[in-house]
């Protein structure tokens, strides 16, 4: 008996496209039309948001935008996590972390992996 395989979501073709790529400028170009499709996601607000280390983002941004040809190693959080969680510092947007959203961070996750994963709740103010 065949058993039907689950159509793939945009997400896993989208990170497999990646994955698939042959060079830098086709993953470059993979990973630039994922971002500019989920960029804009509706959002009501912070909450439910992802964090992501401020120094991390932009070098991924110069690598999608073609200023840099450093592929990243993977999503350190940590920073952010020991300053908020272990040293009780505030940690303000656009200075320590952008706030993206969970589709654009589940297919960042999926590419690079790391973390630790952060998401914005109304306890993390």
């Amino acid at each position: 008996m065949l058993q039907s395989r689950s159509p793939d979501t945009e997400l896993e073709r989208a990170v497999r496209e990646v994955k698939a790529a042959k060079n830098l400028e086709e993953r470059r170009a993979c990973e630039r039309k994922y971002f500019n499709r989920v960029k804009n996601s509706q959002v009501a607000n912070e909450d439910g948001m992802y964090l992501i280390d401020i120094e991390w983002v932009r070098h991924w941004i110069l690598f999608i935008k073609g200023k840099s040809d450093t592929v990243l190693g993977r999503i350190d959080n940590r920073r952010l996590q020991r300053l908020y969680f272990q040293d009780k510092q505030k940690i303000e947007p656009q200075v320590h972390f952008y706030f993206i959203t969970e589709p654009l961070w589940n297919f960042i996750f999926k590419v690079y992996g790391g973390g630790p994963t952060i998401v914005k709740s109304k306890d993390l103010n």
